[in-house]
């Protein structure tokens, strides 16, 4: 997270891009089940850290983002 938030380019809009592409290589490069294994933790990963930067970027006094 430290070094997602220390990176001001990157922006919460990135994340569904860099998750399409990892599952789109995760299909072509893995079986079915395992790929759908590692897309859907990183999915998690992801939302994770999207939630993350848009929390600790916003205003001071705004609501937490929740989805």
């Amino acid at each position: 997270m430290q070094v997602h938030l220390s990176n001001s380019e990157i922006l919460p809009e990135h994340f569904p891009r860099w998750l399409e592409l990892f599952r789109d290589t995760a299909n072509r490069e893995l079986k079915p089940e395992t790929a759908a294994a590692f897309a859907s933790l990183a999915d998690r990963i992801g939302n994770g850290l999207s939630y993350g930067i848009e929390n600790f970027r916003k205003p001071e006094g705004a609501p937490p983002v929740l989805a």
